[in-house]
């Protein structure tokens, strides 16, 4: 069957036919109309929505910042191991910057390893020195050198003599580890005691756990020579936080390999110190009623007077005796004080300069003097 759909032909002058039609005035103006309404509907809308935005953008609750601990363990690698801390967290520069702050020579052209383990031998050496001189008590010291040596010291009462005869055999023993090893275990513990810390096991782990300990106190000597600003950058490249003072620091950096150290880190928070009302208030009080200084009396200026007690008074006081003994008023008090001087003593040539002129004041018009007044009585009697 054909269907009853139009030809293409027929369709484009259907078309033709429509867009030849003329509009008339009254059906543009309905067009214009229309057409400034759906506008006018779209931007209601459009600001409907907005406002609906920004409410809600409003009602959303902020998030709370939560602050970090500062002690927080962020290098896990480096547990009991100081030597892996140096060497895979720190940079070079960092580490011959500590060097040559403790002085010693450390040339730029040293690998990075080199530096480390010479810097692992000066915290050794820095630790028995400070457990040597500061830490030993006179019957440790010796036992120590009884130990080592075979038999007594030279000189056991005198500890500056104990330290020095200690120092040669550690010396003589390469080391401070290894004559520590030649050691009983009640003498261990003693040093340790001394150190103040107890260390539990069998003689090998006390013996390891006095030389980490020794380490320890010779990294604490040597952070202890650098500036503040070494120890933020030192925490800041290893990641870790910057908050609070130098020693703070030392313990974040140190507690990575000895990890009890990180109670020290922590930061104390401020305490305000909130002041009662009653408190205020005294304060108020004491400031108003501060007691001002006694100043001499102006009458008590005489003859003889020194500089310095008419520097004692007060400008104003100054300029009222000059004002009452007819002088001019200085322009400072040092020319005051010249000025009264000049008075009390007579020098004419300065009182001259400075005597107020006496002014002659105007009759008024109509105003009588006394000598007038009675001249006229007399003559009308």
């Amino acid at each position: 069957m054909v269907s009853s759909r139009p030809s293409r032909k027929a369709a484009t002058k259907a078309t033709a036919q429509i867009k030849k039609k003329p509009v008339t005035k009254k059906a543009a103006t309905k067009n214009a109309k229309t057409v400034k309404a759906s506008k006018t509907t779209k931007r209601q809308t459009t600001k409907k929505v907005t406002t609906k935005k920004s409410s809600e953008k409003k009602q959303r609750p902020k998030k709370e910042k939560v602050e970090k601990d500062p002690t927080a363990v962020v290098i896990a690698d480096v547990e009991d191991n100081l030597e892996m801390l140096f060497k895979n967290h720190v940079s070079k520069e960092l580490l011959v910057e500590l060097l040559q702050c403790n002085n010693v020579k450390v040339l730029s052209q040293f690998k990075k390893d080199n530096v480390v383990a010479k810097l692992m031998e000066t915290t050794m050496a820095r630790g028995q020195q400070v457990v040597v001189d500061d830490k030993l008590s006179k019957k440790t010291l010796n036992a120590f050198i009884a130990e080592v040596k075979g038999s007594e010291a030279a000189h056991p009462n005198n500890k500056g003599e104990l330290r020095k005869e200690l120092r040669q055999l550690i010396e003589a023993a390469n080391g401070f580890d290894e004559a520590v090893k030649k050691l009983k275990v009640e003498t261990i513990d003693a040093i340790c005691e001394d150190l103040g810390f107890k260390e539990d096991g069998d003689r090998k782990d006390k013996v390891e756990g006095l030389t980490d300990e020794t380490r320890l106190l010779g990294a604490k000597a040597l952070f202890d020579r650098v500036q503040y600003r070494y120890m933020q950058d030192l925490c800041e490249k290893c990641g870790l936080s910057k908050k609070g003072q130098k020693e703070h620091l030392v313990a974040r950096f140190l507690g990575q390999s000895y990890r009890f150290l990180l109670d020290d880190a922590k930061v104390p928070p401020k305490e305000k110190k909130e002041k009662s009302e009653k408190g205020k208030k005294k304060e108020k009080k004491e400031k108003k009623e501060k007691p001002k200084a006694e100043t001499p009396d102006v009458s008590k200026i005489q003859q003889g007077v020194s500089d310095l007690e008419l520097h004692q008074y007060y400008t104003a006081q100054l300029q009222q005796y000059l004002k009452d003994n007819e002088l001019k008023k200085g322009k400072n008090k040092k020319e005051m004080v010249k000025i009264i001087q000049s008075f009390l003593n007579g020098d004419e040539s300065v009182l001259q300069k400075n005597q107020v002129p006496k002014t002659n004041k105007k009759r008024k018009r109509g105003a009588e003097t006394e000598d007038n007044a009675a001249n006229k009585k007399q003559k009308t009697a």
